[in-house]
């Protein structure tokens, strides 16, 4: 049974591996999709290998936390259209938002081999035993930040990676939209040296 099937049969919920790349070989160049990476995370869970280069990526948002560059303009423009907020106030909030080191340039979805981390949309019963087994592991509350202003690419997928830790979004309406995740369930963002451990607890 593969690390996705175990994860799948202890919580449900789809699993889809993430892989950041600073190459990729020629034998995966035929999966690169012209998407944004909400919109990949859909496709993903039925087409099954999908990459994307993080310099095609046409979301400001998502082209700074994947490290192809700091738009902040586009981005605070972009957070007043669809949350509201205050122009300071967005600009805060980027200033804490964790981001790719540029060397990494392609993003790749349920690629073979290993992943970074693994990604799900799980609902809160599902999430209460993953949690459960992390403290059966730890001994320890889990630690989260959470966002609404690049919540899923930034505060969970890249600060999953960047911390080794285990990571929740409740997305942003963008996300919400493109991204194919149920109004019930929440984004979930595991490490796979925590994913490892919770499938063997």
């Amino acid at each position: 049974m593969t690390l996705v099937e175990k994860l799948g049969k202890k919580y449900r919920g789809p699993w889809l591996k993430v892989k950041f790349l600073q190459n990729l070989s020629k034998e995966y160049s035929i999966y690169l999709r012209n998407v944004d990476f909400c919109e990949a995370i859909r496709e993903a869970k039925s087409l099954g290998v999908l990459i994307l280069s993080v310099q095609d990526l046409t979301a400001p948002g998502e082209k700074f936390v994947f490290g192809s560059g700091l738009d902040k303009d586009r981005i605070i423009k972009r957070c007043k259209e669809v949350w509201e907020l205050p122009e300071d106030k967005i600009s805060k909030l980027i200033e804490g938002i964790p981001h790719l080191p540029s060397r990494f340039r392609f993003i790749g979805l349920n690629m073979d081999g290993e992943p970074d981390i693994l990604l799900s949309h799980l609902q809160p019963y599902q999430f209460m035993y993953l949690l459960r087994d992390y403290q059966k592991i730890s001994g320890e509350s889990l630690n989260l930040k959470i966002s609404t202003v690049l919540g899923v690419c930034g505060d969970a997928v890249v600060r999953t990676f960047l911390k080794q830790e285990i990571s929740i979004s409740f997305g942003c309406k963008i996300f919400r939209e493109r991204g194919g995740v149920p109004q019930d369930t929440f984004v979930v963002a595991v490490p796979l040296k925590w994913a490892k451990k919770l499938t063997e607890v």
